[in-house]
C-alpha cells in the first residue's frame, strides 16, 4: 500500500499544471485497477492536495479582490 501511495504522490505531482494531462480523479481510478489491494486508500481525498487546493483558491480569491 505504501508504493501505491508513492505512486500516487508522485503522478500528481508529474501531472500538476499539464495542459491535456488527466484528471486526479482518473489517475486515482487507474491506480486503483492496478493496486487492487489499496483502492480504499488511494479513493480517500488526499489531505495535502486538499489543503493545497483550499489554499490557492484563497489566493485567488484574495488577489482578485484587489
Amino acid at each position: 500500500m505504501k508504493a501505491a501511495t508513492k505512486v500516487r504522490r508522485n503522478m500528481r505531482e508529474a501531472f500538476r499544471g499539464v495542459p491535456g494531462s488527466a484528471s486526479v480523479r482518473q489517475m486515482d481510478e487507474v491506480l486503483a485497477s492496478l493496486f487492487p489491494e489499496a483502492a480504499e486508500a488511494i479513493r480517500q481525498p488526499w489531505p495535502p492536495q486538499v489543503a493545497l487546493e483550499r489554499m490557492r483558491a484563497q489566493a485567488e480569491a484574495s488577489g482578485s479582490e484587489r
